[in-house]
């Protein structure tokens, strides 16, 4: 079954959560982030450790708030690729495992 928009939104959320809940490079959580994208080059270049780079943690930041809008403006494929790729960022910065990540994505069981 496909994930709902509420569905993508709740794991966006969840997800925006485990980011500003982790240290950063100085050892503060990054709560105060906002959301900012980087270029191909500029991401290329930075190593893809979240605790190392606030900007990492930012991109990733807004990939998840277009995620939601991109799912409003049924373009789900793209919004599904973009869901991806940071739980795979959240993943390699031992932010998150993949049983974690699989549980946001199922589908909520009615009360």
């Amino acid at each position: 079954m496909a994930m709902t928009a509420e569905k993508v939104q709740s794991v966006c959320e969840s997800m925006e959560r485990i980011i500003r809940a982790s240290p950063n490079e100085h050892g503060y959580p990054c709560d105060n982030l906002q959301p900012s994208p980087l270029s191909q080059s500029e991401l290329a270049t930075l190593i893809f450790t979240i605790e190392e780079d606030d900007k990492v943690s930012q991109h990733l930041l807004y990939m998840l708030q277009e995620t939601a809008k991109l799912v409003k403006e049924d373009r789900r494929e793209k919004a599904m690729r973009w869901l991806g790729f940071v739980q795979g960022a959240l993943w390699v910065a031992g932010l998150s495992t993949i049983e974690e990540m699989k549980d946001l994505n199922r589908p909520d069981i009615p009360d």
